[in-house]
């Protein structure tokens, strides 16, 4: 947990030095308490919707992710009560945060922003294809959220192993080839 810690207010710690916030950390950790018992947003039936990015929300969207650090893996999971799945866990995140996205990764895909690999910030989602053998080939059918300095968060069925922290995502082979590319929804 300490680690996590340590590369959470790292991020932090980035961002403003970055002029991207100015505000003392611990009224985000306040502002942005995580209540887990919570069901997922009704986003299914309503229209993504851009939120105006601000430090404040990029940094809350980050710290409600990682609180979920653990939680298990559930296909077709949308609620911290049963388990998410990787695209569940995604709408669910930025649900808390009134941003209401599809519901699978390859919509999730199309809304937002495209974003060059050399320009993701903390909060951008990244999309991958061909993740299931023999399944969906040659679709987005995985999805992270950047946590920056080549981190992200997911929901990982790999093992059952639920929410994650992956560090370095583009040195692992699996994944840089099957990266699809990156979306910014919060502009």
């Amino acid at each position: 947990m300490k680690a996590r810690s340590t590369f959470f207010m790292t991020t932090v710690a980035s961002l403003a030095a970055s002029s991207l916030i100015a505000f003392h950390f611990p009224a985000v950790v306040a502002a942005a308490s995580v209540d887990h018992g919570q069901t997922a947003p009704a986003a299914s039936t309503r229209a993504f919707n851009s939120a105006t990015s601000t430090p404040e929300l990029q940094t809350s969207i980050l710290h409600t992710a990682e609180s979920y650090e653990g939680l298990h893996y559930l296909w077709g999971g949308t609620s911290p009560r049963t388990g998410f799945d990787c695209s569940g866990f995604i709408q669910y995140i930025f649900g808390v945060h009134g941003i209401h996205l599809p519901r699978t990764a390859s919509e999730q895909a199309s809304v937002g922003t495209p974003v060059s690999k050399n320009n993701l910030q903390p909060g951008d989602l990244l999309f991958f294809t061909n993740t299931y053998a023999n399944h969906l080939a040659n679709q987005v059918t995985h999805v992270a959220l950047y946590l920056g300095h080549g981190a992200v968060i997911e929901s990982s069925s790999v093992g059952n192993q639920g929410v994650v922290v992956l560090n370095d995502i583009f040195a692992n082979p699996w994944y840089a080839s099957r990266y699809y590319g990156a979306r910014n929804v919060l502009r």
